[in-house]
């Protein structure tokens, strides 16, 4: 029987989190009986440890979850914990090899940041050195969409590696809350999710709402999601209070999962212009409800999306407001986009997003590390 290694030592948000468990328990429920599976995971978020499915060994390194000291304690350490429990493959989600170890590894790649042009700083610069190091040593490349693969191969120039896209799932509990596909129940909202970082472009989404919202007297917008850079709130802050709108913008932060779906299912649109974009799963979530979505191009999320939503060019304003407009005014637009949201959705379940994983798996157990 193989053993695969899950390195968690990486997954420090709830992004993180959600995709590598939501992987973890597809390779699990569907080669329990050939392969072993063990996590590994830090101090900070031992908590993992509760989620993983019942078989699944957990293994805490004794360290925080500062990436040097899991630099550190990899080069010292990964290697002989990894050889004592008998490990034949590693999976590493951190777009990077596993620091210190010499096994083969998957290595899933879904951070996009080091390698944009306004990326800068040593440990950036550090980041994309070890992204390029996975590109040309890890067994096999995975990539969380056809955008980060495409990245790689420009912004590292390098040979390209074997490598498969592993799309990411949502909860599927959120596919029995599919809605009607219809107006019922619909309010004139237009919705944000995410970790609100300067590079979402939420201050471009609040002036588009404020140049809609003059003419449509019952259009509200709401922001739900943490605010990572105080500066950046205040520059957003600044804007809905020179919008002439201030008082049908909400914003809330974190909420609740019921809170969180039951906006997806109540709000007209779901936008997020993001320049900097892997993947998008709350577009994702906000398409199982039929939100149709407006997005940003130049990122993944156009290929995410699919039909169900409209893209702009990154950072317009009038064009974003435009899009907004006429989901807010077209029911029969709105309606088209909104069946176009539910279906595209529907390529989104965990079986079918982490079955090229458990290819992997086969491959590696028929073929091994060559």
């Amino acid at each position: 029987m193989k053993h695969l290694l899950v390195d968690a030592l990486s997954v420090n948000n709830l992004s993180g989190r959600h995709v590598l468990m939501g992987h973890l328990r597809e390779l699990h429920a569907a080669r329990s009986g050939r392969w072993r599976f063990t996590c590994l995971t830090h101090r900070d978020n031992a908590s993992l440890a509760s989620d993983l499915p019942q078989g699944v060994t957990h293994v805490q390194a004794g360290i925080g979850g500062a990436w040097w000291q899991r630099a550190a304690w990899g080069r010292l350490q990964f290697d002989r914990l990894a050889r004592r429990n008998g490990v034949d493959l590693v999976l590493s989600p951190a777009g990077m090899l596993s620091p210190g170890c010499s096994l083969p590894q998957i290595v899933l790649a879904q951070n996009p940041w080091p390698l944009m042009p306004a990326a800068a700083g040593l440990r950036l610069r550090l980041q994309k050195r070890e992204f390029a190091r996975a590109q040309q040593l890890a067994w096999r490349m995975t990539f969380n969409s056809a955008y980060m693969q495409t990245l790689y191969a420009e912004q590292l120039g390098l040979p390209t590696r074997p490598s498969v896209v592993v799309l990411q799932g949502v909860d599927e509990d959120l596919f029995t809350m599919r809605g009607a596909g219809d107006l019922s129940g619909r309010s004139s909202e237009i919705l944000a999710v995410s970790v609100m970082a300067a590079h979402k472009g939420i201050e471009i989404l609040v002036d588009a709402f404020a140049n809609l919202a003059r003419t449509r007297p019952l259009a509200k917008l709401r922001l739900i999601g943490g605010w990572p850079d105080g500066d950046y709130r205040a520059l957003v802050d600044a804007r809905i209070a020179a919008s002439g709108v201030a008082d049908r913008i909400e914003v809330q932060g974190h909420v609740d999962a019921a809170t969180l779906r039951a906006s997806f299912r109540r709000a007209r649109v779901f936008c997020l212009p993001s320049r900097c974009e892997s993947f998008g799963i709350p577009a994702v979530e906000a398409q199982v409800t039929g939100t149709p979505v407006v997005v940003a191009a130049g990122t993944a999320a156009p290929e995410i999306i699919g039909q169900g939503g409209c893209v702009v060019a990154q950072g317009d304003t009038e064009a974003t407001s435009a899009a907004l407009a006429h989901l807010l005014d077209d029911d029969v637009e709105w309606i088209n986009r909104s069946n176009a949201a539910r279906q595209n959705a529907e390529r989104y379940h965990w079986p079918a997003c982490s079955q090229p994983l458990v290819e992997l798996l086969d491959l590696f157990a028929a073929e091994g590390p060559a």
